[in-house]
């Protein structure tokens, strides 16, 4: 049988990744910022890029043969995604399951957590700038976007949790930063989709709100 192999990109400003060493292997990337993730997909030697930050770390030891198996059982698609757990590392609870539901597939332009969406190499590199160091926070987002918009937006939704994120990142750490990132967000999807940037943003409160209710009151996905 054919071995799968995952490129790990990190595109953070600091740290490494945390790989759980398992048989069929990959081919870790490390990277100082995210201004050079792109040029660093393309020296991949692996088909598969998932990218990780500082801290997020893979759900157990198995997880990437779990991931690989879905990959061979459905070949023909451009993207895999599954659910990332975030968690408060010093009230050491799980605050939000996110990626996981019907509700992630059913809602156009639903944004899927980065830690936890594999993409193939052959697709990224056909974007321009697959991810663009101009944005802080919403460089994951915007590169979904673009593959929509280019047609390129084939993904199966697993309900595999593949990551955990702990809280305490750019995106998460206070209030203001939250803030930034939807802000970013509605600046860099409105030079992509015009006016229909203020969904994508409704869109992001509605499934912020729905992954905290999926661990508080234990919605079913």
């Amino acid at each position: 049988m054919k071995k799968i192999y995952f490129g790990i990109e990190s595109y953070c400003n600091y740290g490494k990744v945390y790989l759980h060493k398992i048989f069929f292997g990959w081919e870790p990337l490390k990277l100082k910022t995210k201004r050079i993730v792109s040029r660093n997909i393309n020296r991949s030697k692996n088909e598969y890029i998932i990218f990780l930050n500082a801290g997020d770390v893979f759900f157990s030891i198995d997880t990437l043969k779990e991931l690989a198996l879905s990959i061979k059982k459905n070949p023909k698609y451009n993207s895999y995604s599954g659910g990332t757990l975030q968690i408060n590392p010093h009230q050491k609870k799980i605050t939000r399951k996110i990626g996981i539901g019907k509700i992630y597939e059913i809602l156009p332009f639903s944004q899927l957590p980065h830690p936890s969406f594999v993409t193939r190499k052959s697709i990224l590199t056909k974007l321009d700038n697959p991810f663009d160091s101009n944005l802080k926070i919403a460089a994951d987002y915007k590169q979904q976007l673009i593959l929509r918009k280019k047609n390129l937006w084939k993904n199966y939704y697993s309900n595999q949790i593949i990551s955990i994120m702990p809280i305490g990142g750019i995106s998460n750490i206070d209030k203001k930063s939250v803030y930034f990132g939807y802000k970013e967000t509605l600046i860099s999807s409105y030079e992509i989709y015009n006016f229909i940037s203020l969904y994508f943003i409704i869109i992001k409160l509605v499934l912020n709100l729905y992954s905290r209710l999926a661990i508080r009151i234990g919605i079913k996905t």
